[in-house]
């Protein structure tokens, strides 16, 4: 499989932290990767078919901030591997002060794939990020988990969107949550 998105667009991420629960068995004996705390500050992310930065379930209590995206190279949509800025399926993740431009999806896009773990799309808080350009969707996007018919706005996600960030000319506007202080 070639890691280079130029054969799959699912697999040209930029930045890739921590491993699929997939593969948990085979890098850590069946637990939870522990890639944790990471922090990736002031870069400028470009070039990529899929995710700029993919952040798997598992690994939390990372921060993304004061980085500049520029998405004109994403293929796919919401929640298709591929259409995002940011795919964070990872929990206590603060992402602040980030611009960028151009998406084929949503800008920021937060997924519970480990539905009722704990383990995954909980807890992360969006503030003061500023899209430039326009996009078809959304600029943050939570995914409701389908466990227990909960909702976004459940308090099973805790995911928070400050009204300070900037959705710029997003089709579908700032969140599919209210956004709050």
């Amino acid at each position: 499989m070639n890691g280079d998105g130029s054969r799959d667009h699912r697999r040209g991420e930029s930045i890739y932290i921590g491993s699929a629960r997939s593969n948990w068995e085979t890098y850590t004996g069946g637990q939870p990767d522990g890639s944790n705390r990471n922090r990736i500050i002031g870069n400028r992310i470009w070039d990529a078919p899929a995710e700029l930065i993919d952040i798997k379930e598992g690994t939390s209590f990372g921060l993304v901030e004061g980085n500049v995206f520029d998405g004109s190279q994403l293929i796919g949509g919401r929640n298709d591997e591929g259409g995002s800025w940011v795919d964070c399926k990872g929990t206590d993740y603060t992402f602040r002060n980030n611009t960028g431009s151009s998406t084929s999806g949503v800008a920021f896009e937060v997924q519970d794939v480990f539905k009722g773990s704990g383990l995954s799309g909980l807890r992360n808080v969006f503030e003061s990020n500023r899209y430039v350009g326009s996009g078809p969707d959304y600029f943050i996007w939570i995914a409701a988990s389908a466990e227990g018919g909960t909702t976004p706005t459940s308090p099973y996600h805790h995911n928070a969107v400050a009204c300070d960030n900037d959705a710029g000319g997003s089709a579908l506007g700032l969140s599919n949550i209210p956004c709050g202080p």
